[in-house]
């Protein structure tokens, strides 16, 4: 659990999407209505990870070997209505290196066919590409810590906000 990062959690709002295809969206439109956010940051998990992956890319496609929590198998389809592609407005390339000088991190240019990417995708549809989408490993003897895992999610942070401050 992310719980232990404390100052951030009581800074901005966290809500937990559903593994749906439906309700993470759903849930997802409900948080922006509630919280009027300035960008987004989700938090996915990637379980054959080893390092911190930080997302580029958001493709309107969805593909998957297995069901959602509700069942729902989707082999192919567009996510909404709209572009092909999307991708955040951050430096996501400089995030990566600055990230990846304390915590073993990479770019990826694919947040797969499963639920991450379609709240990857929801999230830059919605914000105009202010949103950003990290996959974090399963913590392991063979993976990063806890530890490193929130060090890196503190330097995300802090990039976003320097970020947004400077443009």
């Amino acid at each position: 659990s992310l719980d232990t990062l404390e100052g951030i959690k009581t800074l901005y709002p966290k809500v937990i999407l559903p593994v749906s295809y439906k309700r993470s969206k759903e849930e997802l439109e409900k948080a922006i209505i509630k919280y009027q956010p300035d960008f987004i940051l989700s938090l996915g998990q990637a379980g054959g990870d080893k390092e911190v992956r930080i997302e580029k890319i958001a493709l309107n496609y969805t593909r998957a070997s297995i069901s959602d929590n509700d069942g729902v198998l989707l082999k192919k389809g567009k996510i909404i209505d709209g572009p092909l592609a999307l991708e955040s407005d951050l430096d996501v390339e400089e995030l990566v290196d600055l990230v990846n000088s304390n915590v073993p991190c990479y770019l990826s240019l694919s947040a797969g066919g499963y639920i991450c990417n379609t709240v990857y995708y929801y999230d830059l549809f919605k914000m105009h590409n202010r949103a950003l989408f990290v996959h974090l490993p399963s913590f392991s003897e063979k993976t990063i810590s806890k530890d490193e895992a929130i060090k890196a999610i503190e330097m995300v942070i802090l990039y976003i906000e320097e970020y947004y401050a400077k443009n």
